[in-house]
């Protein structure tokens, strides 16, 4: 494809005038969003834009990449449209998981009195599958049968929507019930569909049957009956698939199916069978290595998980923020805290440490292993008491806790404290600017800790969280920081509330000497 690509770049500077076949193959074979672009101005400078097949062309192109903007802008902007336009705009926004948008394309097509296609059908029925609807799932399938486009693919197309909506039962009833002879991809959607239903028995035994009558299986269909057997730990079935695919040469060819094996042998415990096939594979992905990190760490094997993935990296490989997830997860399952902290490094390194999906995997794993230290210390003071043992139990939970602190997660109710504290700042935050605003100097509000005036004469008490009052006015004090973030020592900022807290009732900023003598009244104004 990159030699054609290179071809292409010739023939469109050689100044031919090329015909709307010609710019429609050219299109179809760029690789990069750039590549697209240059083509998308190419055909806006030359006028080829007027073309329907040009438009439809740049629209899939535009879907595949994941620039669903540019292809609806196109889509909006051309003269004439047929039902593959309309098509090609609904399966871009079903790939980019743009459900709801796909149903008003299709309303608008509706009434456009443009006819509907099959593959107009299968983009609304996969539409359905992402958005788990089955109200209109059911009405699309009416639709078809109303209309007759009721095809073979259409047929697979619902059985997996309505098993992927939890109507297995209904999935089964059509694939049962189907006119047309069964081909492989209506067979691999029902096989799929019970596994995806938590039955991983019907699914291994409806392979073996379409088996027996002739069925020839692909990568897809071996691995998901791979992972049935895996599922209910049919170790023996599991087995004469995997000797199936040595004796025709497909176990090595697909990286898929490799882990699917992978994932098998891990399932059954057999880690040997699992380190040896994979060893034995050409080609590996990050799925490989992580399902072989979790299989050591079921297995408590913590400084062999490590060595995997230290080799990862070592091959250029990067894990994604879902494969630290489910590692970090099996880490605290098992609370191998050791690997966990290792991992934690390396996504601070990379820069995931921002990502939801990945900070909540993290505060899983140190919470876990919080917990299991506390046990583990309430058993040794129970069976034998020592006091380094404690001590150490203790340093344990204190760094876990500290290293929680430290990358700021916190669990769901530390989360609400932090957002009752967030509300309180607002108030806090308005007021400041207010004043802030004809300040002379640049200074913002700084230390965002509860302070209090005593009698000792200090001016802030950071460990204290209560309010202070004053006749009755509660009212929280903060320190100015300038820019260099030197406190000042000149003035603070004093802000009286209501009694819920979270209501302003004035504030202004003080002189620190008058702060510091007992009973002072504030003057919510300037100093001079």
């Amino acid at each position: 494809q990159g030699e054609a690509v290179k071809l292409a770049e010739v023939l469109l500077y050689s100044g031919l005038n090329l015909r709307e076949g010609d710019l429609v193959t050219v299109i179809n074979i760029c690789q990069t969003k750039e590549e697209v672009q240059q083509m998308h101005a190419y055909t806006f400078r030359t006028g080829d834009l007027s073309y329907t097949n040009v438009c439809n062309s740049l629209i899939s192109i535009y879907s595949e990449i994941g620039s669903l903007i540019h292809a609806e802008s196109i889509f909006k902007t051309m003269q004439s449209r047929d039902v593959i336009s309309w098509t090609a705009v609904m399966a871009g926004c079903v790939k980019n998981l743009q459900y709801e948008r796909a149903f008003g394309y299709f309303l608008e097509l509706r009434n456009s009195g443009e006819p509907l296609d099959q593959h107009c059908v299968a983009n609304l029925i996969n539409a359905c599958t992402g958005l788990e609807d089955m109200y209109k799932g059911k009405q699309i399938h009416s639709l078809a049968l109303k209309l007759g486009l009721l095809v073979d693919f259409i047929s697979a197309s619902l059985v997996n929507m309505y098993a992927k909506c939890h109507h297995i039962e209904w999935a089964s009833q059509l694939f049962s019930s189907t006119l047309f002879p069964r081909n492989l991809v209506i067979i691999n959607a029902m096989i799929s569909g019970y596994c995806w239903n938590s039955l991983p028995q019907k699914a291994l035994l409806l392979f073996c049957r379409e088996y027996r009558s002739g069925l020839r299986p692909d990568h897809f269909t071996f691995s998901t009956v791979l992972g049935a057997c895996a599922d209910i730990g049919a170790k023996e079935a599991g087995e004469q698939i995997h000797g199936h695919l040595v004796k025709i040469g497909s176990e090595y060819l697909d990286v898929v199916v490799g882990n699917s094996i992978i994932n098998f042998y891990v399932k059954c415990g057999c880690i040997a069978n699992a380190c040896r096939f994979f060893h034995s594979m050409r080609s590996r992905n990050i799925n490989s290595y992580a399902m072989l990190m979790l299989g050591y760490i079921q297995n408590r094997c913590s400084d062999e998980a490590l060595q995997f993935f230290s080799m990862m990296q070592q091959s250029g490989l990067r894990a994604n923020r879902v494969t630290f997830a489910r590692i970090l997860r099996g880490c605290a399952d098992l609370c191998a805290i050791h690997l966990g902290r290792q991992l934690h490094a390396s996504i601070i390194k990379m820069g995931l440490i921002s990502d939801v999906y990945v900070a909540n995997a993290l505060v899983g794993m140190y919470k876990k292993s919080e917990g299991w230290v506390e046990s583990k210390r309430n058993s040794k003071e129970t069976l034998a008491p020592e006091q380094d043992a404690e001590d150490n139990c203790y340093s344990e939970q204190r760094d876990i806790r500290s290293t929680l602190e430290e990358i700021g997660l916190f669990t769901l109710e530390e989360e609400k404290d932090k957002e009752t504290f967030a509300d309180e700042r607002k108030v806090y935050t308005s007021a400041a600017s207010v004043f802030g605003r004809d300040l002379r100097t640049d200074s913002i509000i700084g230390n965002w800790k509860n302070g209090r005036c005593n009698e000792s004469g200090h001016l802030l008490n950071y460990k204290s969280a209560e309010y202070q009052e004053i006749g009755g006015e509660p009212f929280k004090l903060f320190a100015l920081l300038q820019e260099d973030s030197r406190r000042s020592d000149k003035f603070v900022l004093l802000v009286i509330t209501d009694n819920s807290h979270l209501k302003t009732k004035g504030a202004g900023f003080i002189n620190a000497e008058l702060a510091r003598r007992p009973g002072f009244a504030p003057a919510l104004d300037f100093p001079p």
